[in-house]
């Protein structure tokens, strides 16, 4: 009788604690499932206050090379922007008439020390500086297609149009000096320049000056004439 009620006392315990630990997994599965369920519910949208985005920060400062362009006016523009690109040269509206809108051109070109040589399609002549004696005066006659040539570079270069160099405080000797006169159909320019005042001649000048002396000394006329006797001191 002892054994059995024994026997009933221990079943009692072990379904007291079969109920104890059901309920205590129920209870864990029932926490961790919550954790789930508020990691994955999504955050309500407030229509009333977009969302601010983030600012973009400014880029990075560029810093470019410090050289210059000089442009046909003579002025200078200096690198730009994120590309360093050099900024657009000055327009001017001051242009001689294009080869299309001449049929003719004559002028006078004097160069060199004192501007003594000097090519004169009015009258069609060159002088040549001889230096240490009388300078030489020859017929001197170009072509159409040379008249042409020079009307382009006139107009290709803006020569009209280039700034006079400043002054320099200093005395530049032996020096040259150069004057072009030019008449057209429609208009006549005249312009001086020297580098006795150190003064920094704009590029296109030069580059007409070199062309012309080029296109003189490759005619005949020129290579006829005597080399110049001595020089400049």
């Amino acid at each position: 009788m002892r054994l059995q009620k024994g026997f009933i006392a221990l079943l009692v315990g072990i379904a007291i604690i079969l109920v104890l630990a059901i309920g205590l997994s129920g209870y864990i599965y029932w926490q961790v499932k919550q954790l789930r369920y508020n990691d994955e519910t999504p955050v309500p949208y407030s229509y009333g206050n977009k969302p601010t985005p983030s600012p973009t920060p400014p880029p990075q400062g560029v810093v470019c090379a410090q050289d210059a362009k000089q442009c046909i006016d003579g002025s200078y523009v200096s690198r730009q922007g994120p590309m360093c690109e050099f900024a657009a040269c000055p327009t001017s509206e001051k242009q001689i008439p294009t080869p299309m809108d001449s049929t003719s051109i004559d002028l006078i070109f004097k160069y060199g020390v004192g501007g003594k040589n000097e090519l004169n399609t009015f009258a069609n002549t060159y002088t040549k500086d001889i230096v240490i004696g009388p300078s030489i005066t020859v017929p001197f006659r170009l072509s159409e297609e040379e008249h042409a040539r020079i009307l382009t570079k006139i107009t290709d270069l803006h020569i009209f149009d280039q700034k006079k160099p400043a002054l320099q405080p200093f005395r530049v000797i032996p020096c040259s000096s150069y004057y072009l006169k030019v008449r057209t159909d429609s208009s006549e320019k005249e312009l001086s320049w020297s580098n006795c005042g150190g003064e920094i001649i704009p590029d296109a000048w030069t580059a007409f000056t070199d062309f012309m002396i080029s296109l003189i000394e490759s005619k005949e006329e020129y290579k006829k004439l005597p080399p110049a006797r001595g020089g400049y001191l």
